[in-house]
């Protein structure tokens, strides 16, 4: 495993990005974990748990450094690799204040959607 990405465990749509990743994770590279889960509460700052609204993605390269919101889904298309690493380096390019912009307006009306949860996370 190269890196751990955290999510909110109980949003439908971070469900089925978590299933999108999970399909192009040929190479099991990513772990992923709930915000609520016990691995969460043991890896990340407490701040980190209670803020729903973020997705981190730890690189077990680099274990101490946190990637939030774009950067984190970045993060993990980079490490999942193929074309979806040449889209994280492209996107990568956008200001990140921009791509944290368009982060926060999903994640402020993801629970105003209904969004089905998949079964198996």
């Amino acid at each position: 495993m190269a890196g751990i990405f955290f999510f909110d465990g109980d949003c439908g749509l971070c469900a089925g990005a978590i299933h999108f990743l999970r399909a192009r994770d040929n190479q099991g590279r990513l772990e992923f974990y709930p915000l609520q889960s016990s691995e969460a509460l043991k890896l990340l700052p407490s701040d980190l748990t209670k803020e729903l609204q973020t997705a981190v993605y730890l690189s077990k390269k680099n274990p101490t450094k946190y990637y939030l919101r774009s950067d984190a889904i970045l993060g993990a298309l980079r490490e999942i690799g193929g074309a979806w690493r040449g889209l994280a380096i492209t996107l990568g390019l956008v200001p990140k204040a921009l791509r944290d912009w368009c982060y926060d307006r999903v994640a402020a009306n993801r629970h105003r959607c209904s969004w089905k949860k998949p079964d198996a996370l």
